[in-house]
């Protein structure tokens, strides 16, 4: 199925929405593939992105829900968990340059950053 704005969807219908396995690109380049109920994204899926992001996990009604892994483009991995779309909760960072953090996220906001590495970097900015 293709829209007007040149997304297409490949996969499962029932009465009319997406349901069950499915693979639906965007114009811009990213794309989803996974489970699909009511016409959302619901269950594991994929998605990547244009600039060689990819998340895998649970989703909920559309949006990331549940546990999920991160991968960057510039390789830093992120295992956490998403509540309605946003990081919520503990999350571990794996960095290419400064090794491995625990964080915690409320609501898509960053509290802590920990080194799990280096007792001397108590919080750490990754950027």
């Amino acid at each position: 199925m293709y829209w007007p704005n040149g997304d297409h969807y490949d996969g499962y219908w029932v009465d009319g929405k997406r349901k069950g396995q499915g693979r639906y690109v965007y114009v811009d380049g990213s794309e989803y593939s996974g489970d699909w109920k009511r016409d959302k994204c619901h269950g594991k899926g994929r998605v990547t992105y244009p600039n060689g992001d990819l998340f895998e996990g649970k989703f909920k009604a559309g949006e990331r829900h549940g546990k999920g892994t991160f991968y960057f483009s510039d390789g830093r991995v992120c295992e956490g968990r998403w509540k309605s779309g946003q990081q919520h909760g503990k999350a571990k960072v794996s960095h290419p340059q400064f090794g491995v953090f625990e964080q915690h996220w409320v609501c898509g906001e960053l509290i802590t950053n920990y080194s799990q590495e280096r007792s001397d970097l108590r919080f750490v900015h990754l950027h």
